[in-house]
């Protein structure tokens, strides 16, 4: 097999790490899915750390040291193979970086870890033992404002075929009614009424429960298409109270005590952001279920540096007001940064 410049560089210039990298994840797997990003010019369709191995700039570079710190850590742990597995499946990436990002601040503010621990309702992401203190930990994204369902370029794909099927001058506008809303499920509307697009005289329109398609012709030959969004729209403290609830099914249990550990995608004001976290610690604790603590994650690069912030955490039980938790706080309030070569 041959093996890509750029798998070369990393056994030159970081062959422990390489080592390590290609021990767990395995060398074909890893050459395989390198040699799919040459010659392109994104990563949208390929698997990111195969991309961040190929493309290796500061923040992609620092990527893979943190994989590498993660997967030395976390190698003798029983489910480790799951992780591994994990990591491999595109989909699964992210979240299970997540999950073992999370796992690691515990781990290094003194927390022994177990991943992939059964629960009353399935599997917690990890459990933390630290002092008979046992913690069943929950780990996931949430965007703080939802994002459009597809991509710019996505977008640009789907105004080339609309323009395919109606020719020249159109006005179109792709109205998003709800978040489940998904470029196949347009592209199935074009290609369902192929017929109607090509043969409508002066306005139409089109939709499915989720999407939908106005449009008009132009006297000018010229074309346009726009989004609309049309998706109703909650808080921000409903949104993620709505997500608390969601992972904190995760953790029942009769002994442990139950955290949420939410990473925040997209950006708030500060001033916003506090406002949010008074309103949740007044309704959490008032909530027939709920975990004993929440915690808030952000996710930054500084200067090629991978950092974990904690940005904010509610504590709505005793068990989570528990003493042990402070020294916790503190350290990772201290120490998010993950990444630095001289913790490899």
């Amino acid at each position: 097999m041959d093996v890509p410049e750029d798998i070369k560089w990393w056994q030159d210039n970081y062959p422990s790490e390489y080592g390590i990298l290609s021990n767990a994840l395995g060398t074909e797997w890893l050459i395989e899915s390198v040699s799919r990003c040459i010659g392109v010019k994104w990563n949208q369709d390929y698997h990111p750390l195969a991309w961040n191995v190929f493309s290796h700039n500061e923040e992609n570079f620092s990527e893979v040291l943190l994989v590498v710190n993660l997967l030395k850590t976390f190698s003798s742990d029983p489910q480790i193979t799951t992780i591994i597995r994990n990591l491999k499946n595109q989909d699964d990436y992210r979240q299970t970086l997540l999950h073992l990002m999370i796992a690691y601040q515990f781990f290094r503010a003194g927390w022994k870890i177990s991943l992939e621990i059964p629960s009353q309702s399935g599997k917690v992401d990890f459990m933390a033992t630290q002092s008979g203190e046992v913690l069943f930990v929950e780990c996931s994204e949430k965007m703080l404002n939802a994002p459009m369902p597809f991509n710019e370029r996505a977008f640009l794909l789907i105004s080339s075929k609309i323009s395919s099927y109606c020719g020249n001058g159109i006005n179109a506008k792709i109205i998003l009614k709800t978040d489940e809303a998904s470029v196949e499920e347009l592209e199935n509307l074009l290609q369902e009424n192929r017929g109607v697009l090509s043969q409508f005289k002066e306005k139409t329109t089109l939709q499915t429960p989720n999407v939908e398609l106005e449009l008009e012709r132009r006297i000018d030959g010229k074309s346009a298409v726009g989004r609309v969004d049309r998706r109703p729209s909650l808080s921000i403290v409903e949104k993620l109270l709505d997500k608390i609830d969601e992972e904190n099914r995760q953790t029942k249990s009769g002994n442990a005590t139950r955290v949420v550990a939410l990473q925040l995608l997209g950006r708030i004001a500060p001033e916003e952001w506090q406002k949010a976290v008074d309103e949740m610690g007044r309704r959490l604790p008032g909530k027939r279920s709920k975990p004993d603590a929440v915690f808030f994650f952000q996710k930054k690069w500084v200067d090629g540096q991978c950092r974990l912030r904690l940005i904010g955490f509610i504590l709505t039980t005793q068990k989570g007001e528990a003493d042990i938790f402070d020294p916790t706080l503190d350290f990772m309030e201290s120490n998010d940064a993950l990444t630095g070569i001289n913790e490899i």
